[in-house]
């Protein structure tokens, strides 16, 4: 699928591939840069609640979506 680019950098991502992962209006994503991808992936529910729940803003966050890439290319993860 091609999609085009607005002048505010927005895309609209397909109605197909909306119902396929639920994508609803307010759904955050993750957007992650591998090689020459861009990859869009849901943020779980819980990720979200848990925000503001640590005193450094966004860094948990920030260190579990990294844990997570790690995770998935096989590499070695210590918590």
């Amino acid at each position: 699928m091609i999609v085009t680019v607005s002048s505010k950098g927005q895309v609209v991502i397909p109605a197909e591939i909306r119902k396929k992962f639920n994508l609803r209006r307010g759904k955050r994503l993750a957007v992650f840069v591998e090689d020459e991808r861009i990859i869009l992936k849901p943020v779980e529910e819980l990720l979200r609640r848990g925000r503001g729940l640590l005193p450094q803003k966004g860094k948990a966050l920030k260190i579990l979506l990294e844990e997570r890439r790690k995770e998935e290319q096989g590499e070695k993860v210590c918590f």
